[in-house]
């Protein structure tokens, strides 16, 4: 998860290839894991203000 997110800043990749890029095949599984551990979805975390 610490991948995904470092891949997150990223903005050329989107959610989804950021979740095949750490190793989930489905998007969904890879969002809602991501939000069980970060406590916000991919597009939040990316979205956010620094």
């Amino acid at each position: 998860m610490q991948k995904a997110k470092e891949l997150l800043q990223d903005v050329r990749y989107r959610s989804y290839e950021v979740g095949s890029l750490v190793g989930y095949s489905n998007s969904r599984n890879f969002a809602r894991t991501f939000k069980k551990y970060f406590g916000t979805t991919p597009r939040l975390y990316r979205n956010r203000k620094p």
